[in-house]
C-alpha cells in the first residue's frame, strides 16, 4: 500500500501551526509541532508500505523524549540527549553544551526536509541553522 495511510495528517499539523510566534515558548512548541509532524509522517509512511517496520521508532523517540514513556523508552535501550540543567550540572558543561548545539543544529537541518518549504522558507529555517554552525565555529575557534 501507498500513499496516506493517515490522510497526510502531518501535513495538516505543519499547515496548522502556522501561528504568531512572538514569545520564545511559542517557537520553541512550533518546532516541537514540526518534531511532532516529523514523527506522523514516518507512521504514516511506514503504515502505508513506504518504510519499513521500526523505521518511526527514532522519530517518535524523539518527540518522547522529556516524557514519562520517553523515559520508557530510552529503559528499552533508546538514547535521548542530557537536558541543559544536566548539562550545566556535569563536569565538562561546555563541552556538552557543544556538543548538544551540533546535535540541535544537525537535528534542525534533519528534520528541517520534512518541513514544507514555504514554511522553511517564511520562518528562514536556514538562517536557524547558519546562525547554530556560526556560533559552533565560534567556541571551536574557527573562522
Amino acid at each position: 500500500m501507498s500513499g496516506g495511510s493517515m490522510n497526510y495528517l502531518y501535513r495538516k499539523l505543519l499547515w496548522e501551526s502556522d501561528f504568531e510566534d512572538s514569545t520564545e515558548l511559542r517557537k520553541e512548541f512550533r518546532m516541537h509541532l514540526v518534531v511532532v509532524a516529523a514523527a506522523l509522517k514516518a507512521i504514516e509512511w511506514v503504515d502505508s508500505g513506504d518504510m519499513s517496520p521500526g523505521d518511526e521508532d527514532e522519530a517518535i523517540a524523539v518527540v518522547l523524549g522529556s516524557t514519562s514513556r520517553g523515559q520508557k523508552m530510552r529503559d528499552a535501550g533508546y538514547t535521548r540527549r542530557p537536558t541543559l540543567r544536566e548539562m550545566i550540572e556535569d563536569e565538562q558543561p561546555e563541552q556538552d553544551l557543544l556538543e548538544a548545539l551540533k546535535d540541535a543544529a544537525d537535528a534542525i537541518e534533519h528534520w528541517g526536509a520534512y518541513v514544507p518549504d514555504y514554511f522553511q522558507s517564511k520562518h528562514d529555517l536556514q538562517a536557524d541553522i547558519d546562525r547554530a554552525r556560526d556560533a559552533i565555529a565560534k567556541v571551536e575557534g574557527r573562522p
